[in-house]
């Protein structure tokens, strides 16, 4: 009976041990989740939220060319703006251009400089005194290219931007280099699309422009 009775607790004792949890799996499992809780807080915080878009440290260079592969090429200001950065890209933003601030790079002479700065600032092409600025909303990206409303002359199109973007702590940096054809904004002025015979002097529809922007996120 007392062989029984020793036999009994002994498989008690084992049964109870065999219920017990590893201790040592069971800090580890912690731990990681530990880990991972504290890494997704940390993408929430660096990567997300509105980043003011600095002027002086932003630029914008354009280009236009003539059929005969004649071109001029300049800059624009950006007067403000900002991106909305969110976890999964750019979800939004706004730059405005102040358009009479074009100025003309490595200008052929000053005579010309002046022909080719009135053409740009008059109706014929952006009719700054009447529309000083233009402005790009962003709406959100789609595979590495920005969806935007682009509204020059107070005429909006839609366009799809290519892009790159970079991010260090709180400095986003983004660059881009595409071309609009001016016409869909109604700057027809020597068109070969709208006006025939103009032989050499027609001037090419696209505008190029190459972008460089830096932003800093903004502080509530």
């Amino acid at each position: 009976m007392r062989f029984i009775y020793k036999i009994v607790v002994v498989l008690m004792v084992l049964s109870f041990a065999n219920c017990m949890p590893d201790s040592g799996n069971q800090g580890s499992i912690v731990e990681t989740e530990e880990k991972v809780e504290l890494v997704s807080d940390k993408v929430k915080t660096v990567e997300s939220g509105v980043f003011q878009i600095s002027s002086k440290a932003s630029s914008v260079i354009w280009k236009g060319e003539r059929i005969t592969g004649e071109y001029h090429t300049g800059t624009v200001d950006i007067k403000s703006g900002y991106i909305d950065l969110s976890e999964s890209g750019i979800q939004g933003g706004e730059v405005i251009f102040d358009m009479t601030s074009m100025k003309e790079l490595n200008p052929e002479s000053e005579e010309v400089t002046i022909v080719v700065m009135g053409y740009l600032q008059s109706e014929r092409f952006f009719n700054t005194d009447k529309y000083p600025n233009a402005v790009l909303t962003i709406k959100g990206e789609k595979e590495n290219k920005l969806w935007c409303d682009l509204t020059v002359r107070n005429i909006k199109r839609e366009i799809l931007i290519p892009y790159t973007k970079s991010l260090k702590n709180d400095t986003l940096k983004t660059s881009a280099n595409f071309k609009i054809d001016r016409t869909d904004w109604g700057i027809d002025f020597r068109s070969a699309k709208n006006y025939k015979d103009l032989g050499m002097m027609a001037i090419k529809d696209s505008i190029g422009f190459k972008t460089a922007i830096l932003a800093v996120k903004k502080v509530n």
